[in-house]
């Protein structure tokens, strides 16, 4: 098999959903990777997510590492936070994308220092394929994803969203009856729509407060994993267990989630 760059988000993987045709339960924050971010982007060469707005002194967040990819190798994980690339600083960059592309397309060995969990450490890889490492062609075919349609909000707290970019790009301003995808992973930015009259009083000041102070910080990312000729619906979960003072602070009140899988011819 033909050895090739370090994967991007084209790969072939395993379907997290039901089988097309079938609803799909709503998949824990575990599976699909809920974090709240904006303006992420994908880098082929290392086959990660990062958010690229700012950086601050708390370095770049990876928000999602492509199985399979240079970047699992190396040990990277989503929740971590990229605090400089080839001995070159990532705290307070004000185009860290640029930097990091710049330290990939000079190739050769990479070397990270970041910082997970309060700790730091240092990994150390390649963006391009190791010795006899290997990657599947990406799988040829395209999906869809929606925000349209009737979300279980009685029997499973599903309620409507929004999805505002895809792989880092932003999506159309006018409503879209669904979005088409190449099959593979891809990473949506998804904002919630619940219905306020679900919400009492008090929660929602909290909740009000919270987006004011978060703005787009406080949209959440989605991982799918779109297997050819599927449409997936999109949706925002509210965690009625979560409405909590901490928990709305935190923004863990609420989960993007695909609430329905189904077969739909996609040319």
């Amino acid at each position: 098999m033909k050895t090739i760059a370090g994967s991007m988000f084209l790969t072939v993987l395993a379907s997290l959903y039901a089988s097309p045709g079938h609803a799909a339960p709503a998949l824990p924050a575990s599976a699909v990777i809920a974090v709240p971010a904006v303006g992420s982007t994908a880098h082929a060469d290392l086959g990660i997510v990062v958010d690229g707005r700012r950086t601050g002194e708390q370095g770049v967040q990876v928000l999602a590492v492509s199985p399979g990819s240079a970047g699992e190798r190396m040990g990277l994980k989503a929740g971590d936070r990229l605090l400089s690339i080839n001995g070159r600083p990532l705290t307070g960059v004000l185009a860290p994308n640029a930097l990091i592309g710049e330290m990939l397309a000079a190739g050769g060995a990479i070397q990270v220092e970041l910082e997970r969990d309060g700790a730091r450490m240092s990994l150390s890889g390649a963006a391009d394929q190791g010795p006899g490492m290997t990657v599947q062609p990406a799988a040829r075919g395209c999906g869809y994803v929606s925000t349209l349609g009737a979300p279980p909000r009685v029997s499973r707290n599903i309620f409507r969203a929004e999805i505002t970019q895809i792989n880092g790009r932003s999506t159309p301003l006018t409503p879209q009856n669904r979005h088409e995808l190449p099959v593979g992973r891809q990473v949506l930015v998804v904002r919630e729509e619940i219905d306020r009259h679900r919400i009492n009083q008090a929660q929602l000041l909290r909740i009000e407060r919270m987006q004011h102070r978060e703005g787009h910080r406080a949209y959440k990312t989605l991982v799918v994993d779109v297997a050819p000729d599927t449409r997936y619906s999109i949706g925002a979960e509210l965690l009625p267990d979560r409405m909590d003072t901490d928990s709305i602070r935190a923004n863990d009140w609420w989960r993007p989630v695909v609430w329905e899988s189904r077969q739909e011819a996609c040319r």
